[in-house]
């Protein structure tokens, strides 16, 4: 959108007044439009942030919960590998 200054409207004995009020106008309105253009471009950046925080949020419980099951899991087969182990060697005793 074109700005006009103060001196080039003075400059320009041919425009009505008629004229520069719908210049004026249409400058108006295009601010308005960038503005509100540039308004909901803040808003999606920060829904998208505040999404990408979620998300990212919920990645690491999923990572945490997956490790706490692999651990457990190989507890459960440490176990059950010492639990044939000590039957093993109680069968060889006897």
């Amino acid at each position: 959108m074109r700005y006009f200054s103060i001196d080039e409207v003075l400059q320009s004995p041919g425009l009505t007044w008629e004229e520069l009020c719908e210049r004026a106008e249409k400058e108006i309105k295009g601010r308005r439009e960038k503005y509100r253009k540039l308004q909901a471009k803040r808003t999606m950046m920060r829904e998208k942030l505040r999404w990408d925080a979620t998300k990212t949020e919920g990645v690491e419980a999923l990572e945490e919960q997956n490790e706490e099951s692999v651990m457990i899991e190989e507890g459960k087969q440490m176990g059950s590998a010492n639990d044939e182990t000590s039957l093993q060697s109680e069968v060889k005793a006897s």
